[in-house]
């Protein structure tokens, strides 16, 4: 007996569905797991990324070295220390800046981030303030502290507040 061309057609749409829903459910898996920085060497470290940022920070200390995935772009990392200024400077193979994080102090950030933050953390304490650079876009990642609680803070260099996320209780989360 040969099934009807009605019994067919739904047994054709109820496995497409089911692959269409197994192929969903793995990009969705997949798009929420980022890659994990791997750690690397100097050594590992394309020539032209090295020589890119030896160029722009000579007298830096470089104190680690890393390399992902994003945005289906491969990216290393470069930690280091330069006269007491802590930066991350990430470059794309080809030895071009994706993006700078430098801790900076609030006094150095603009005056609209200072009052912005003065204005939503009145009694709070401001314990890391990062000035994150990608492209010719200035955002500024600041930690305050108010009573137990931790709060991040992303702000443009307007004092808008882009973002704002819980970090918890000060003793038991250290970032």
């Amino acid at each position: 007996m040969q099934p009807r061309p009605s019994m067919l057609r739904m047994a054709i749409t109820l496995a497409t569905v089911a692959a269409l829903s197994a192929t969903n459910a793995l990009c969705a898996d997949k798009a929420e797991k980022p890659e994990k920085e791997a750690k690397l060497t100097k050594k590992d470290i394309p020539g032209a990324v090295l020589t890119a940022f030896e160029k722009s920070y000579p007298k830096a200390s470089i104190k680690e070295v890393g390399g992902e995935t994003e945005d289906s772009v491969k990216i290393f990392e470069i930690e280091s220390t330069d006269g007491g200024v802590r930066r991350t400077v990430t470059y794309t193979a080809d030895g071009r800046v994706f993006e700078i994080e430098e801790v900076v102090a609030l006094k150095d950030a603009p005056a609209p981030v200072q009052q912005a933050i003065a204005k939503e953390y009145p009694k709070g304490k401001v314990e890391k303030v990062e000035k994150v650079t990608k492209g010719d876009v200035a955002t500024f990642e600041i930690v305050a502290a108010q009573g137990k609680e931790r709060t991040e803070v992303v702000l443009d260099a307007s004092g808008k507040v882009l973002e704002t996320e819980k970090k918890g209780d000060r003793k038991k989360d250290n970032d």
